[in-house]
């Protein structure tokens, strides 16, 4: 039996792993880089059978309660194959503790000694990060009950609510502390349409119907994330089937596609399931879960909305969850996060002002049955037993009936994934805003120090930072990080990444086209139906390829990035060196680690992708090629005279002209030319994604320039510094002592998120 130690440090990413007291052999697969414990839990298991070929062990953690619990959970859905004898955790602090305790830090450094540290630039950096947004992007297709669902995490009716399509535009619901809800109401162009600083139900209804307004930001409360330690944005986006403006599409394909920051809460309709428009988002889903592990499954939430409008003498709610279940299982979306609500119920219970027709109806059927407790299902929502023992205390503000309708089991999980994957890494952005620019300080303070007590050494000390210089400025290390640059290439991987998307888009329109092959006679009314149809099909290619695309090129540059970083890391590292009584070290990173936060963020703004080609396609239905029928009309008259009388019956032809319309054809003729621009695209690709990568190579190569001026500058400033004068007795005092208190901060800090 194998001992296993791990050790996740959530703040910096980090990974420890001992097997029987021993660490892994460096070239083990157990060695995970900076991946979250969500990404590599699921491998854990396969790769230590791999190494080890032992199944059976003790497991000791040492991390948080969150993590802990995705590290058991997904361990023993392998329970088949490897047996845990024994679990043992040894629990950090709670995130939200480490936060106040980094505030706290933060304002006796505002109040301490060293007035560096006082730096605006800092305090901004500071309250940036406390200020710090989490987006719920909330989607669903027309008459899911999504704006329901938002109007009851806001505990007031303010959406548009209506069984049909209903939001057509953009609208951002921002967290803030005012008691009422103010909005502005914005333009395709962002400019200011309309402002409310008491924003209604009704004006929300207008604005929402006004052709020119295609975004609206409110501000106000959202009860549910009073404690939640982050400005929480509910960002309602129009379905695929019902916007105004084309960038919303994109922006909801984007936003799916991309953003680990972000949660995705997925509102189904358990009344109208499998619709055209709900199965293509479902398939875009699918696709984008497939990429991230556990935390890409964490970061959809699947509300299954209006289970209350069921009759529970004749329907089963099992029954409904089950297609649910099966619907997202036939497109790889396994072990979803699957969340029975009851929005409306639980609107009525919130918001006061509103009657409680429904309300009444629901609490009526719990009386009845257990089965419409919809909190109850912790075996679809995957929440841990502590939530389950939170949602089950009405001590926390909620009523029982609205505990059962399921949204409050919603606002749990948000909260879960806000501390697991948003919160560690606000605490993190919190303390790299002054502890960079605290550990210049020091590495300062001790390099002066040093300088000051070792005499001896202080001329060949001085002499070494002067070499480190002339490296700088002769252009010696220069050219050796832009080596290091010109020697890393992405552009094949990048390459053949787009090149397969582009050929996957172009087998989709084939499979298109190929559906109409045999309906060449369809009649005008259906086919108009369909060229809409149609139409919103080219649409998810054109919004789904530029997302994707998107996606593969800022992935691939962000490694590409990473990479460098490191290697011009360790050239910094190279450059620093020791006293021979190991005394003294200098580290040049220590002087300039600002600098390379700042760096940091050259992915966000130097990565784009430029289009280079351009669209030009038509949907007028006009140019559809019509059969009439080859019918002409007939009518025969007369009437026969005899010697007796009899009675003539008359005949006529009355014409009924049908339209009928070739949809091969149509189809044919509307899609190739995007087919046609796709295999131009795929000859292209080369050309510019080899542009892309050199531009973005140039702007690390300016970047980390503008970083060695900076050093060049802080060495010779410290050098000047050292040789003006000797300091007095007073100075040095205050030097050192301002040195032990500038220890004693950093100890603190790296107490709360090194362990």
């Amino acid at each position: 039996m194998k001992t296993v130690k791990i050790k996740y440090n959530p703040y910096l990413l980090k990974t420890d792993i001992t097997i029987d007291g021993k660490e892994s052999q460096s070239n083990s697969s157990l060695h995970f880089g900076k991946q979250r414990l969500q990404e590599w839990a699921e491998k854990f298991v396969k790769i230590f059978l791999d190494e080890f070929r032992d199944a059976n062990v003790t497991i000791e953690f040492t991390g948080s309660l969150d993590d802990y619990n995705d590290l058991k959970e997904t361990i023993e859905a392998s329970s088949e194959i490897i047996k845990v004898a024994k679990w043992n955790h040894n629990c950090i602090q709670d995130v939200e503790e480490v936060e106040k305790e980094v505030i706290k830090i933060f304002n006796e450094i505002q109040a301490g000694p060293v007035d560096a540290l006082k730096d605006p630039v800092i305090i901004d950096s500071f309250k940036q990060a406390t200020s710090a947004q989490f987006c719920i992007n909330v989607v669903a297709t027309m008459s899911a009950g999504k704006s329901t669902l938002i109007n009851a995490l806001l505990g007031k009716k303010l959406m548009p609510m209506a069984n049909m399509a209903t939001t057509a535009t953009i609208v951002r619901i921002i967290a803030s502390t005012q008691e009422q809800f103010s909005a502005i109401a914005k333009g395709k162009n962002d400019e200011e349409i309309a402002r409310d600083e008491n924003i209604t139900y009704e004006t929300m209804e207008t604005w929402n119907d006004d052709e020119r307004i295609s975004s609206i930001d409110i501000y106000g409360p959202i009860p549910c994330v009073d404690n939640i330690g982050m400005r929480l944005v509910l960002i309602d986006t129009p379905g695929p089937n019902n916007s105004r403006d084309d960038r919303h599409k994109a922006m909801t394909y984007g936003m799916l596609e991309s953003s680990e920051k972000s949660l995705v809460l997925f509102v189904i309709n358990a009344n109208q399931q499998a619709t055209d428009d709900e199965s293509a988002l479902m398939d875009y889903v699918s696709d984008c879960m497939k990429k991230g592990g556990k935390q890409s499954r964490d970061r959809y939430i699947f509300a299954v909305n209006k289970l209350d409008t069921y009759d529970p003498d004749n329907e089963r709610i099992v029954t409904v969850l089950d297609a649910v279940k099966e619907t997202l299982d036939k497109r790889d979306i396994v072990e979803p996060n699957l969340f029975p609500t009851a929005a409306l119920p639980c609107l009525q219970i919130r918001d006061k002002e509103l009657k409680k027709r429904d309300l009444r109806r629901y609490e009526s059927i719990l009386e009845e049955t257990d089965e419409f407790k919809f909190d109850t299902y912790y075996e679809l929502n995957h929440l841990p037993i502590s939530s389950r023992h939170r949602l089950e205390d009405t001590r926390n503000g909620h009523t029982e009936t609205e505990i059962h309708t399921g949204v409050p089991s919603i606002e749990e999980a948000i909260r879960l994934y806000v501390n697991k994957y948003a919160r560690t890494m606000k605490v993190r952005d919190l303390v790299d805003s002054f502890n960079k620019r605290l550990v210049e300080l020091r590495a300062i303070a001790n390099l002066e120090k040093e300088l000051r007590e070792n005499q001896a050494e202080k001329e060949r000390l001085i002499s070494e930072i002067s070499s480190i210089q002339e490296q700088i400025k002769s252009g010696q290390s220069a050219t050796e990080y832009a080596e290091l640059i010109d020697n890393i290439d992405v552009a094949e991987d990048v390459e053949t990444e787009v090149s397969n998307l582009v050929g996957n888009f172009q087998v989709r329109i084939d499979e298109i086209i190929t559906r109409y092959t045999n309906k060449t006679k369809v009649l005008k009314s259906e086919a108009e139906r369909q060229v809409q149809k149609l139409e919103s099909q080219r649409d998810d290619i054109i919004a789904q390829l530029d997302s994707r695309i998107h996606s593969i090129f800022n992935s691939n540059f962000k490694q590409t990035y990473d990479s460098i970083l490191n290697q011009y890391k360790h050239k910094l590292s190279r450059l620093g060196f020791k006293t021979d009584d190991n005394a003294f070290e200098f580290n040049p990173i220590d002087f300039i680690g600002q600098e390379l936060l700042d760096i940091d963020s050259i992915i966000t703004d130097a990565t784009s992708v430029e289009d280079e080609g351009e669209w030009d396609y038509y949907t007028e239905t006009e140019t559809i090629k019509v059969e009439r029928s080859k019918w002409n009309p007939l009518r025969w008259f007369g009437s026969k005279y005899t010697t007796e009388q009899k009675t003539v019956t008359k005949k006529r032809w009355i014409a009924n002209y049908v339209d009928y319309v070739d949809m091969h054809e149509v189809v044919s003729e509307y899609l190739t030319p995007i087919y046609n621009d796709l295999k131009n695209a795929k000859k292209g690709i080369p050309k510019h994604v080899r542009n892309e990568t050199n531009r973005l190579k140039n702007k690390l190569k300016k970047q980390i320039a503008e970083v060695e001026k900076v050093l060049a500058q802080k060495l010779d400033d410290l050098q000047k510094r050292v040789d003006s004068r000797e300091q007095t007795q007073t100075e040095i005092k205050k030097q050192e002592s301002n040195l032990q208190w500038m220890n004693g901060i950093i100890n603190r800090v790296n107490d709360l998120i090194n362990y």
